[in-house]
């Protein structure tokens, strides 16, 4: 799969990012070059390895929920850009 200079436009739009024609040339070489490898590592053939599970990784990753003090609800806002009734205010992100 290739990427096109449309493709990459049409993701900087989906993004809401504005990106001059250098960065989309640069984006879509990068892009191309990550699929490129991508595809070499398809062709791999793997129906001989087997499937491990490494189950220490998981083993440490949850703790024991304790009950403590809350924070300051005037500390926590006290930086925060905007706030509306004792929360903060963020802009919508969807149109």
């Amino acid at each position: 799969m290739k990427l096109s200079l449309k493709d990459i436009e049409m993701m900087a739009q989906w993004s809401k990012l504005e990106l001059d024609q250098e960065e989309k040339l640069g984006f879509e070489d990068k892009l191309n070059k990550i699929l490129q490898k991508i595809d070499i590592i398809k062709e791999l053939d793997t129906n001989h390895v087997q499937l491990t599970e490494d189950r220490s990784i998981h083993r440490y990753i949850l703790r024991d929920d304790k009950v403590g003090p809350s924070l300051n609800r005037d500390l926590v806002l006290k930086n925060a850009q905007d706030t509306r009734n004792g929360m903060f205010s963020v802009p919508s992100i969807l149109d």
